[in-house]
């Protein structure tokens, strides 16, 4: 029998759950190395996250060196559904340290999931972003190493 490391797989041979991740992944790739800057990649993978999987906005959080906050690297909506008083906040904002989802996903460095916005009202960092009638947001933390240097935000 062959080491696994020498077996090549194609995304045909993986159950559905990985093949839909190795999918992702690879356009993820392709984002990337098409990307001529962090907004322009930022950009395209709100953008393909956000279609491939139904969500109404989306925003990318970055630290700036020695900050305690999150400056925002990007915005995507949708063009069939606008959000400008989320992406007005997102842009004017930032997110601190701990507080909301974005904050507490930064600190903790895990995912979280919230699947009713109106009844945790320490998830939002701005009330402006309830004025789009978001029902949901999910955090990712993205990191460096073992560095949490952003957040993802999906609404």
């Amino acid at each position: 029998m062959e080491p696994a490391s020498a077996r090549s797989e194609t995304t045909k041979d993986l159950p559905t759950s990985r093949r839909r991740l190795a999918i992702s992944l690879l356009a993820a790739a392709r984002v990337l190395a098409g990307a001529s800057d962090v907004p322009d990649a930022a950009r395209r993978l709100l953008g393909m996250i956000g279609e491939a999987e139904g969500w109404c906005a989306s925003a990318f959080w970055l630290t700036a060196d020695g900050s305690d906050r999150l400056l925002c690297a990007e915005v995507w909506c949708p063009p069939e559904r606008p959000a400008p008083e989320f992406e007005r906040a997102c842009r004017a904002g930032s997110v601190t340290r701990g507080v909301g989802l974005a904050g507490r996903v930064w600190v903790s460095g895990r995912s979280a999931v919230i699947t009713d916005i109106g009844r945790d009202g320490g998830v939002l960092r701005d009330p402006r972003v309830l004025r789009e009638s978001f029902r949901a947001v999910a955090a990712v933390p993205v990191t460096a190493g073992s560095e949490v240097i952003g957040v993802l935000e999906l609404f």
